[in-house]
């Protein structure tokens, strides 16, 4: 079980609702990067950006079984194993409950998460430049696949 700051009886994170520290929410936003869920930043602003973070963690605690209606494919992970009836709704805010279960995903080495970065846009900046500058010289499948022939 990881040691989460913001795991505290009767804390409550949200928009309109946050007597979380900084480093609560910074911590959060860490661990929802971690899961694949916060895109934006991590600046201890318990913002939009977050708010949707959580939103999307919640509707896939409800829903996710690991397939898909998209073009995406099936999920690595049925999300919704993690919930085991703790999150009832899609608030966008994090009570207890919601973060059992996001302990429980990062306890978990089935589901798979992002590394760590001091800094994800330089980083993610400077992978998209080694990439570029990879050679171009090996042919691309076409884009129904290989051929049979």
């Amino acid at each position: 079980m990881p040691a989460l700051s913001y795991r505290q009886p009767g804390l409550v994170l949200g928009t309109d609702v946050n007597d979380a520290t900084d480093q609560q929410v910074r911590d959060l936003q860490r661990d929802l990067r971690a899961l694949g869920y916060l895109k934006q930043g991590i600046d201890a602003v318990f913002g939009p950006g977050t708010e949707a973070a959580m939103s999307a963690l919640q509707q896939d605690v409800l829903t996710n079984d690991g397939t898909s209606s998209a073009d995406d494919g099936p999920a690595p992970v049925r999300v919704l194993d993690y919930n085991r009836g703790r999150v009832t709704g899609t608030t966008g805010q994090v009570d207890q409950l919601l973060v059992e279960c996001i302990s429980d995903m990062l306890d978990d080495g089935n589901f798979p998460k992002l590394p760590s970065a001091a800094d994800p846009a330089a980083q993610n900046a400077q992978v998209v430049s080694q990439i570029a500058a990879m050679p171009s010289h090996l042919p691309s499948p076409p884009p129904d696949g290989p051929s049979s022939n």
